[in-house]
């Protein structure tokens, strides 16, 4: 997959935090690399130690975030991506799957209660994720190429993501990323296709 316009960043995590587009890199905290679906993939071990750190990125609408990853090391409610803390609540916003409940959850943080799951059975390995935030509140979810979902926030905020491994309260996941990129564009099924193939997106 080569650089495009719509690609803000690009994880690939071949053991460091570099940014692939030139933009941020990550800082990695505690993290170790293991085999990743393209060359090494980061391991987060569920300690609130264990964590890839980096200038925030704001999740608007229209905007795709995309990912392998690997859920089957997941115990309980995990949120393998953190935003910064709400200014004007005490809540802190991320993304979470939940092995116990079998769903992934978008919490903006600005309210604790209506928000609607995705539900998936936890995968036994990586699978390709992506998340595409369609309006204010809806997030859809698509793992291997196919829609799986919608996630209600309950809340028009943007999460400005900054935390992987982990949300700014230490609620952490146990999970291992490969090919993290955030995009400033809704990908299309054809694109996340061509995405897991590691080929660049055709018309963004």
């Amino acid at each position: 997959m080569i650089k495009t316009p719509n690609l803000i960043r690009r994880y690939m995590f071949e053991n460091n935090g570099t940014d692939f587009t030139g933009n941020t890199d990550a800082t990695i905290y505690s993290s170790s690399y293991v085999d990743g679906i393209f060359g090494k993939a980061i391991h987060f071990s569920g300690s609130t130690s264990s964590y890839a750190q980096f200038t925030p990125w704001v999740f608007n609408v229209g905007c795709s975030i995309s990912m392998w990853i690997d859920l089957s090391t997941i115990s309980g409610n995990s949120y393998f991506i953190g935003g910064t803390r709400r200014p004007v609540t005490t809540y802190y916003p991320g993304i979470s799957y939940n092995s116990t409940a079998q769903r992934f959850l978008v919490f903006t943080g600005d309210i604790a209660t209506g928000m609607t799951y995705v539900y998936f059975n936890q995968p036994s390995g990586f699978v390709h994720l992506t998340i595409i935030r369609r309006t204010s509140r809806d997030y859809d979810f698509y793992v291997n190429g196919e829609l799986i979902g919608t996630s209600n926030s309950n809340g028009d905020s943007a999460i400005n993501v900054y935390l992987l491994g982990r949300r700014a309260d230490n609620l952490v996941a146990n999970c291992s990323m490969d090919e993290v990129c955030f995009w400033n564009a809704p990908l299309s099924v054809q694109n996340i296709r061509r995405v897991m193939m590691g080929l660049h997106p055709i018309n963004g």
